[in-house]
């Protein structure tokens, strides 16, 4: 908003739109990034989400359709964004952060609902693992838990 008031938004600012479980947009952000900014320092996957077939009950009980969207969108999506952007962050000795939730830690849940918490967890993991593999290539990744409104 500040920039956009200051008029610096055309120049600081890149707005790409779409589904980033897609590997075509995932790919048109980093590529769309380098053309316009020359470089990729940081990676900020935000992205994240759930969807319940579940009317009553338990999403355990219901099919795992819910299951496929939230592990596409939270850990999947994540892992692919990191393999693109890796080569770069290294160039780069850039950082990642990896927006998880607490509900993917080993005291969270959403009662009838663990999809999404199931999905974090797998999240956390995977920050784990790229932060031991890429450290020694000078790129830092970290997550951050945030608490949701169904937690």
């Amino acid at each position: 908003m500040v920039l956009a008031e200051n008029g610096n938004a055309e120049n600081k600012v890149l707005i790409v739109s779409g589904d980033i479980r897609k590997e075509d947009v995932m790919r048109k952000t980093i590529d769309e990034t380098l053309q316009k900014f020359g470089r990729l320092d940081v990676l900020v996957n935000n992205a994240g989400g759930s969807i319940s077939t579940v009317i009553e009950g338990n999403e355990l009980d219901g099919d795992l359709s819910g299951f496929d969207y939230a592990m596409e969108l939270n850990t999947k999506s994540v892992l692919r964004l990191c393999q693109l952007a890796l080569p770069h962050l290294i160039q780069a000795k850039g950082e990642i952060v990896n927006v998880g939730s607490i509900v993917g830690g080993k005291n969270g849940t959403t009662l009838g609902f663990p999809f999404y918490g199931i999905s974090k967890a797998a999240q956390d993991q995977l920050t784990r693992n790229l932060a031991i593999h890429y450290i020694t290539k000078g790129v830092r990744v970290n997550s951050v838990r945030h608490k949701t409104d169904f937690q």
